[in-house]
């Protein structure tokens, strides 16, 4: 790389200390985050603002004793984190975990409720405008709004799948720019009339969806533009797992069927009745489930407005039980509304899609009659990159 080049720290970065205060960072949740020794952070924050490596180097040689060689090091390793980013429209150091996994992608191609949902949407938004697909992954959404014929169709893509992307809009003879960084880290000289995305997973936060977009949102999309999705509505139905779920209760009887040492384990169930209720809320999988109740919408987010802590706080809603059964635990899903009357939803009475059903166990089960009224709380959970949506009975 041309040591000259402008540098400067990645905005998709995001900081956290651990309870011991080691300093964690993170720029993509297809990344592992990374402890940032002194050294590091220093090397970071001299390339505040944008600046080529002398430039750095001066700021630092100002105030501190500094090893030409380790500085150089530091540097390196701090592009190969994708900390450091070209301050220009420059390609990035592609992210290699999680959806740089061509198989995660086949499952999503193969999916042609998504594929169609999106592509019926496109069809309707896309003509004649500028379009941006924030994730393009290898490039299906950039493909469609091409051929759907927008006049312009930039495609993102952070991780080391846009090798592949490459290939396919190649292949396909479509215009399509593809750029190869974090949407964070992308400037546009003209902002575009379209944001498509699909940052959805099973929980719909799971993928950094609220701050990607808001941020994508602010800069690069012009007044007055459309977002696909533009609308997101989290939901929950309250469900009997058959026994699949674990709740303190069903542990401790667990515990106590032990053949021959159960008299053993009282430390071990002691342990687990000290064990806080949250202890208890497990992601359960695509495990066999009863629906027992309405549905509760749980966020309704009209991401053109939205911004990234419209789900931390916590809620309270309330179950309504419709059929009899042990209420064990919750399936969260979403619907994400593309345009006008196409609605794209991993409901569980929907048609099956490429994404889980997201079940989380509830602290304590309950038998339930029709009628029944259930106080339940949701909050968010958030530690750097990766969120996520927790649903329990009110305590």
């Amino acid at each position: 790389m041309d040591r000259t080049a402008h540098l400067a720290p990645s905005r998709a970065l995001e900081l956290r200390i651990t309870p011991v205060g080691a300093l964690l960072a993170q720029t993509s949740i297809s990344s592992e985050p990374v402890a940032l020794t002194p050294d590091l952070l220093l090397a970071l924050l001299a390339f505040a603002g944008g600046v080529d490596r002398e430039t750095a180097l001066a700021r630092l040689e100002e105030r501190f004793g500094v090893e030409r060689d380790a500085f150089g090091h530091s540097v390196e390793h701090l592009m190969r984190c994708g900390f450091l980013v070209p301050a220009a429209s420059g390609d990035a150091p592609a992210v290699t975990g999680h959806f740089a996994d061509v198989l995660r992608h086949v499952m999503m191609l193969g999916d042609g409720v998504r594929v169609r949902a999106y592509g019926q949407a496109l069809a309707a938004v896309a003509p004649d405008k500028r379009v941006l697909d924030v994730g393009t992954g290898t490039g299906l959404l950039a493909l469609l709004a091409a051929r759907a014929g927008a006049s312009a169709v930039i495609a993102v893509e952070e991780s080391a799948i846009a090798d592949l992307a490459a290939q396919v809009l190649a292949a396909a003879q479509e215009r399509v720019v593809l750029v190869r960084r974090s949407s964070r880290d992308v400037e546009l000289d003209r902002r575009v009339d379209v944001i498509v995305h699909e940052l959805l997973g099973s929980d719909p936060l799971a993928e950094g969806l609220l701050p990607t977009i808001c941020d994508a949102r602010r800069r690069l999309l012009a007044d007055g533009g459309t977002l696909v999705p533009h609308r997101l509505e989290v939901m929950c139905v309250g469900v009997d797992t058959r026994g699949f779920a674990r709740d303190r209760e069903s542990a401790l009887a667990t515990l106590a069927s032990v053949e021959t040492i159960a008299d053993a384990l009282g430390p071990v169930a002691a342990a687990v009745a000290a064990l806080p209720a949250r202890a208890f809320l497990v992601n359960l999988g695509d495990v066999p489930f009863d629906v027992l109740t309405e549905p509760v919408r749980l966020h309704d987010l009209d991401l053109a407005v939205v911004d990234e802590d419209a789900c931390a706080a916590s809620g309270r809603h309330e179950l309504v039980v419709t059929r009899p059964g042990r209420l064990d635990a919750v399936v969260v899903y979403f619907r994400a509304h593309l345009a006008p009357g196409i609605v794209l939803t991993n409901a569980p009475d929907a048609p099956r899609t490429h994404w889980d059903r997201r079940l989380t166990s509830m602290s304590a089960a309950r038998p339930v009659l029709p009628g029944d009224r259930v106080p339940i709380e949701v909050w968010r959970e958030s530690a750097l990159k990766h969120e996520q949506l927790l649903v329990d009975v009110a305590g």
